[in-house]
């Protein structure tokens, strides 16, 4: 009886230890799905937006940062546009930042945002399908796991980092490429 009770015991803790360690995979399995079936709803449950939004808005804004410093010229009217600039990255940030545009960018996608209409542009590339996107994964920490995804320019890469969320994993951070093109 004694043995049975152990090898019960050895068996749910090594379950749960290969759960905890394939559960990003199988959330990433069931992002990847949505993603190319097109389901904005069921690619948002998988999103932390607040999150992914803080995150763009410090990117975009650091680069305008990087981009203002390095200008040479002091002249008011470029200071004046590039502040400008960083109070629109929220607004931009804001409505690119949906499930929809999600779901853009997880295909490795740009989302064209409108300021005139506030709402995502869909463009339907057919020829940019999500099955055939490339996907490199890695674990960062037990709480973080990294899905890198090669954009259509192939030399460049958004990179989702998912935080563990209980037992799931929500997408906390995107990172977009800035500094080339």
């Amino acid at each position: 009886m004694n043995k049975k009770i152990l090898s019960a015991i050895v068996a749910i803790v090594l379950l749960v230890a290969v759960y905890l360690y394939a559960s990003p995979y199988i959330m990433l399995n069931n992002l990847k799905t949505a993603v190319q079936e097109n389901d904005s709803n069921k690619v948002s449950t998988y999103i932390d937006f607040a999150s992914v939004r803080q995150n763009l808005k410090d990117q975009m804004n650091g680069y305008l940062m990087k981009q203002m410093s390095a200008s040479k010229s002091n002249d008011g009217m470029e200071a004046l546009g590039s502040m400008f600039a960083m109070t629109m990255v929220e607004k931009v940030v804001d409505m690119a930042v949906t499930p929809e545009g999600i779901t853009l960018m997880m295909q490795g996608k740009k989302p064209n945002v409108s300021l005139d209409d506030h709402k995502t542009d869909q463009t339907d590339n057919s020829s940019s399908n999500a099955s055939s996107k490339e996907y490199s994964t890695r674990y960062l920490s037990m709480n973080q796991f990294e899905v890198s995804i090669a954009t259509e320019e192939k030399d460049q890469t958004v990179t989702a980092i998912l935080e563990r969320d209980g037992l799931s994993w929500k997408v906390a951070k995107i990172n977009i490429p800035m500094d080339k093109k």
